[in-house]
């Protein structure tokens, strides 16, 4: 078959959708598929073997960037079997315009409410969870984004979530649950050439207990938490921080005035390897959001055997289920509830063997193929 997958981010750019897009692709590729991949990007960025990528410019204004996306998905999309969007604004809007005018059935992956996620950055106080935000109408901009993403959510033939939670969160967009299909992630497995001493040695932490939390420096995470709760940990305890985003300069002052700038290390954007030495050298991952669609992270950690401490909001509930024994759900910003938990570490296990994407794939072609 032929599958057209459009995405908005791509190798070399960062993050989930573009990391499955690439893996999505690949697999599809090895089982016979024929594939071409459309993003935006630039066409010297990288170039793929055993597949097509069609890049939209990002150096032009957001209106035009979408025009070009829309009229590439206008004149490709007739010679594709099966056209799969990998969220529903800067890809699925343009996208699903060109493929209703084409009369052409799409599906739809949806990880997150890209209305809120836009709110919760530019917002100046604490901002309104999203279970709250999607029970009430807005006006701007994120009315603007909510009107894209439920346009492209009602008319695709099948909508793919991470969890459960997030299931619910676009059912009060007004998507019919009966095609709205959850399909948990998996991840590709680290290949680590170091042990766990050698990596600690490297880092000189031989001596430490290593709080770490990779992702984004956003609002939502509330990473600044867990620099409140240094000061009453032993010594021992550091916290190491990996990535960028608008919070990371704000974030990097607060440390400085809490007086824990020696017990805090921002690493800055970490390639995925170094995610994987980080995870093996850590003694606890933790994840204090507000918000997760399904984190991703955690299954990480998981398949390294690195215990995991995560809020009780948004899916993060879920992973317990999923990995018992190496996740523990704290209730949000509960710093007695957390100190207790991040003084009571449980062991490192065996790492747990994720499932194989393999299998993943097959999940979403057989709900695909349907379309």
């Amino acid at each position: 078959m032929k599958y057209l997958l459009a995405t908005g981010i791509y190798p070399p750019d960062i993050g989930g959708p573009a990391s499955f897009t690439y893996d999505f692709a690949k697999e599809l590729v090895k089982l016979g598929h024929k594939v071409t991949v459309v993003c935006y990007g630039n066409s010297e960025d990288r170039k793929e073997e055993g597949w097509d990528v069609e890049y939209i410019t990002k150096k032009t204004p957001v209106l035009f960037r979408y025009w070009k996306y829309f009229l590439k998905i206008f004149f490709l999309a007739p010679g594709f079997e099966i056209v799969f969007f990998q969220g529903p604004v800067s890809e699925g809007f343009p996208g699903s315009v060109a493929c209703v005018l084409r009369k052409k059935k799409y599906a739809l992956k949806i990880v997150g409410d890209v209305a809120w996620e836009q709110y919760s950055q530019d917002s100046t106080q604490s901002p309104e969870l999203l279970d709250e935000f999607v029970k009430h109408r807005h006006f701007g901009k994120y009315q603007i984004m909510e009107l894209m993403e439920r346009w492209t959510a009602k008319r695709a033939a099948h909508v793919f979530v991470p969890s459960q939670y997030l299931k619910k969160i676009v059912i009060q967009w007004g998507i019919d649950a009966s095609r709205i299909k959850v399909i948990l992630n998996t991840i590709t497995p680290f290949e680590l050439d170091k042990t766990r001493e050698q990596i600690r040695k490297k880092f000189n932490l031989t001596e430490k207990i290593v709080l770490f939390s990779p992702g984004r420096m956003v609002p939502w995470k509330n990473f600044d938490f867990i620099f409140r709760l240094l000061p009453k940990l032993p010594d021992m305890y550091v916290y190491v921080l990996g990535g960028e985003g608008t919070c990371l300069e704000k974030w990097k002052n607060t440390v400085k005035d809490i007086g824990i700038a020696d017990r805090v290390s921002f690493v800055g954007r970490l390639k995925r390897q170094e995610i994987g030495e980080w995870m093996l050298a850590a003694d606890v991952h933790l994840l204090p959001s507000s918000y997760e669609g399904f984190p991703h992270v955690v299954a990480e950690a998981a398949s390294l055997g690195l215990p995991s401490i995560v809020s009780d909001r948004g899916g993060n509930p879920e992973t317990r289920e999923i990995f018992p024994g190496l996740v523990q759900v704290a209730p949000f910003l509960d710093e007695h509830f957390w100190i207790s938990a991040l003084q009571s570490i449980p062991e490192r296990k065996s790492s747990l063997q994720p499932r194989k994407f393999t299998e993943l794939v097959h999940e979403y072609i057989t709900n695909i193929n349907s379309v």
